[in-house]
C-alpha cells in the first residue's frame, strides 16, 4: 500500500506582499515545510525537510532576512 501524505496549513510569516505556508507529512516518513512569498513580481519558495518523526519548520527569521534583501 502506498504511503499516505497529508497537507496541513501553517501560519505564514508577515513578509513580502503575500505569503502562504503549509506542511506535508508522509506516514512513516519525513515531514516537509514550505513557505511561498511574493514580493513585487518575484516569488520565492522556502523549503525544509526533517527526519523521520521530527517536525519541519522554515525559520521566520530566515524568510524575513531574505525577503528584506530582495527590496535592497
Amino acid at each position: 500500500m502506498p504511503a499516505r501524505t497529508t497537507a496541513k496549513a501553517a501560519t505564514a510569516p508577515d513578509a513580502g506582499d503575500e505569503a502562504v505556508a503549509f506542511g506535508l507529512e508522509t506516514q512513516g516518513d519525513s515531514a516537509d515545510a514550505f513557505v511561498v512569498v511574493r514580493s513585487g513580481a518575484t516569488v520565492v519558495l522556502f523549503y525544509t525537510a526533517a527526519g523521520t518523526g521530527s517536525a519541519a519548520e522554515v525559520p521566520t527569521e530566515l524568510v524575513t532576512a531574505q525577503i528584506r534583501k530582495l527590496g535592497a
